[in-house]
């Protein structure tokens, strides 16, 4: 089997960005953004010519509110599953009570249970650590989905959960995890989110994507169209627009001692922002506040190198010294 893989889509209306809270036609932005990717998921589907699609859980964000969030998934899911075998992992947030909202889905299989399928595993979210181990100990497959940790990875830009699951050899894909990490080479692959749901939720090094899989061995990842948001400073933010490079993300959060001046450019341009007053960092600032700051720099440092090279980069520090007056 040849299958195209999702991370949790979390669909709702309603965003924590409020770019993405304005109304496209019927819906909402943040909904569009899961409409848009599954119509991506389609394409690529069809491009690589697949056999299945694989939905790794947290289909919804919140089931208890998804009445209309369903109506709008299912339809597109509808269309995926007219020309592909579509199997859906039940997330921790699919879940209300003992009922599994994927079942209500049009899908073919809603795994709500350990199943095998032409040889691969498919595990719900399972609660339980030891009844996880079990689990995947007890499945008779080499390749097993799952929406869990199994292995250290970051749940956010600033914390990384250390979990430990025996493997026995299997390669494990898996949701649950909305940073994208693991290369297509690694014993354990977590997809990410096709778009970011959280500002602490910045890829770190990994791009937003989805993954085709062909046996065990024979893994690649595609890029989906969308872009992060990350907290700036406003030294950073007037680098990039002196670069023109603010292009190359969504949105920001941007912290300035003269919000007034920095509003007047995001209405000019047109920029997706949040303009804050800025905080005085102290000794008593919480680390995680620190860490999120710290790893916002690096990650804009990385994306200029990777899309405009490194003679951006160049111009960009130097533009950041400068307005710090270094």
């Amino acid at each position: 089997m040849k299958a195209l893989v999702v991370g949790d889509l979390h669909a709702k209306e309603t965003s924590p960005f409020p770019w993405n809270n304005v109304s496209v036609g019927k819906i909402t932005r943040e909904l569009w953004r899961a409409v848009r990717t599954l119509r991506f998921v389609r394409e690529k589907a069809e491009e690589e010519n697949v056999d299945a699609v694989i939905l790794l859980g947290d289909v919804f964000h919140r089931v208890e509110n998804s009445h209309r969030v369903l109506g709008v998934i299912g339809e597109e899911l509808r269309e995926i599953a007219r020309d592909f075998r579509v199997i859906a992992l039940t997330g921790n947030h699919d879940i209300i009570g003992d009922i599994s909202a994927v079942t209500s889905l049009p899908v073919h299989h809603a795994i709500t249970s350990p199943q095998t399928i032409e040889g691969w595993g498919f595990l719900p979210y399972i609660h339980s650590l030891e009844e996880l181990k079990r689990a995947i100990h007890e499945i008779d497959a080499s390749i097993v989905f799952v929406h869990n940790t199994v292995s250290p990875a970051w749940l956010t830009t600033a914390y990384k959960e250390d979990v430990f699951i025996p493997l026995d050899g299997k390669r494990v894909i898996a949701g649950h995890v909305h940073i994208p990490q693991g290369g297509v080479k690694d014993e354990v692959i977590y997809v990410g989110t096709p778009y970011q749901n959280a500002l602490n939720e910045a890829p770190k090094e990994i791009p937003f994507r989805v993954l085709v899989i062909d046996g065990k061995e024979h893994i690649k990842q595609i890029p989906t169209p969308f872009k992060p948001a990350i907290k700036v400073r406003e030294e950073e933010f007037n680098a990039l627009i002196s670069l023109n490079a603010w292009e190359q993300f969504e949105g920001f959060v941007v912290e300035s001692s003269n919000p007034e001046k920095v509003l007047k450019v995001v209405k000019e341009l047109g920029i997706n922002a949040v303009v804050r007053k800025k905080r005085n960092l102290t000794k008593s600032t919480p680390k995680s506040a620190l860490l999120v700051e710290f790893d916002a720099e690096r990650f804009i440092r990385q994306t200029i190198k990777e899309t405009l090279g490194e003679y951006a980069l160049e111009l960009f520090t130097a533009v950041v010294n400068a307005k710090e007056g270094k």
